[in-house]
């Protein structure tokens, strides 16, 4: 919840006088301003608080900034400096750019199994130049996995049931009676959740797993620190793979929070790659994974039925498609493929593709044609939507635009 001197004053304080409010004043009444927590930072003392505080019912985030705010919310602030774009387009690099770097672009697919798909520019069906680095790579580098088994096998009931009745009110709500109930629900699970929670100065003596006690700031801080270690590993296999000087162009796929999946890391995987020496550029994804990059006309489509993967949902949707395995719609994309029955035939089937493999065989497609002309190709571009015909704007520049003559609106009379 978000307290400011306004609220403060009328919801807290009672307080009638909303204009022209002493600050130091208001806050005063509550807390010690003086207070170290509540001291100027910064080389010049200029990051003060100004009124603002966030609480979530136990603790205080104080916020500090570097000017005052002023009524009428954003209008009143000072404004940001507008940036350039951290990270390039590929399609907005000039031809002598493009034409510098052949040979050492790596092109990049993220997705939530396969986190990077990396093919470079020059892999063929011989000499494979592939490097993935998958979700399950990552949990056993980390060790998230485990931590969270960890913590959800080891978990009391009497946690899950106090843990459970916070989540029927919200702590981030601005309505006062609605914050106070959840102070209430709050002061009532408190001890339980201190018992659990508040180990670390245990015995060690005492067998914490058994107990079902956890180390959490200890399996707090090596999380962080195998995901440090982790991001290393994985910049030094791509130079191991690619080369030290090897230009990465990521696609600019990007997805939000998604039931039972671990949240994709998108501009802060891309931050990582620069922080570690990469150059760094994004692709525009459009149509990449629904066209084959073979017959360059033919749209990739889902055909392979199996059992859902998720046993939690097999009762409602007992079948899944394959998302990673398409298919070419064109007839005529064909792959000789070896008979199983004698090994010297060949039997044409319908070309398969890996979801991944063919979205970095269109990038490179992409960077092929921007390298050659300037442009994409036609079929990945994004074509302007013409106005429909029920659009209440007309064409000014058609004759019968210019010469039809205003009519009276007719109501209608139903």
């Amino acid at each position: 919840m978000t307290i400011d001197t306004i609220i403060l004053n009328t919801q807290i304080l009672k307080n009638s006088i909303i204009s022209h409010l002493d600050k130091e004043l208001v806050w005063g009444a509550v807390l010690d301003v003086r207070s170290k927590a509540m001291k100027s930072q910064g080389e010049r003392k200029i990051m003060k608080f100004r009124g603002t505080i966030y609480t979530d019912g136990v603790g205080v985030s104080i916020l500090k900034q570097n000017y005052d705010t002023k009524k009428g919310g954003s209008s009143g602030r000072k404004p940001k400096s507008i940036e350039a774009d951290e990270f390039q387009y590929i399609e907005k690099l000039g031809k002598e750019d493009l034409l510098t770097d052949v040979g050492k672009c790596v092109l990049i697919d993220p997705d939530r199994r396969d986190l990077l798909f990396c093919m470079h520019e020059k892999s063929t069906v011989e000499n494979k130049m592939i490097y993935r680095y998958t979700s399950n790579q990552k949990a056993i580098e980390t060790k998230s996995r485990r931590f969270r088994k960890l913590r959800n096998n080891l978990k009391r009931d009497k946690v899950i049931a106090a843990e459970l009745s916070l989540t029927h009110s919200k702590p981030s709500t601005v309505n006062k009676d609605k914050f106070v109930d959840y102070l209430q629900e709050r002061a009532k699970v408190i001890p339980v959740m201190k018992a659990y929670y508040l180990n670390e100065d245990r015995p060690v003596a005492e067998d914490q797993g058994a107990g079902g006690f956890l180390p959490f700031r200890k399996m707090k801080h090596s999380s962080f620190i195998n995901q440090q270690q982790a991001d290393k590993r994985l910049a030094k296999n791509l130079r191991e793979k690619f080369g030290n000087d090897a230009i990465l162009i990521l696609g600019n796929w990007s997805a939000g929070k998604v039931k039972y999946h671990e949240p994709i890391r998108g501009v802060g995987m891309r931050r990582m790659l620069a922080k570690e020496g990469f150059q760094v550029y994004l692709l525009d994804e459009f149509r990449t994974s629904s066209l084959c990059p073979s017959c360059q006309n033919g749209e990739l489509e889902t055909f392979k039925k199996v059992q859902s993967p998720r046993p939690y949902q097999r009762e409602k949707y007992p079948i899944a498609d394959r998302h990673g395995l398409l298919r070419c719609k064109n007839q005529q994309c064909l792959k000789a493929v070896t008979s199983t029955i004698e090994a010297t035939d060949k039997v044409p089937l319908r070309r398969l593709w890996n979801r991944d493999m063919a979205a970095t065989l269109n990038f490179r497609h992409i960077l092929s044609s921007l390298r050659a002309n300037g442009e994409r190709p036609e079929r990945f571009c994004r074509s302007k939507k013409p106005l429909s015909t029920g659009s209440k704007r007309k064409d000014m520049s058609s004759p019968s635009a210019s010469t039809s003559q205003p009519t009276k609106r007719q109501n209608n009379p139903l």
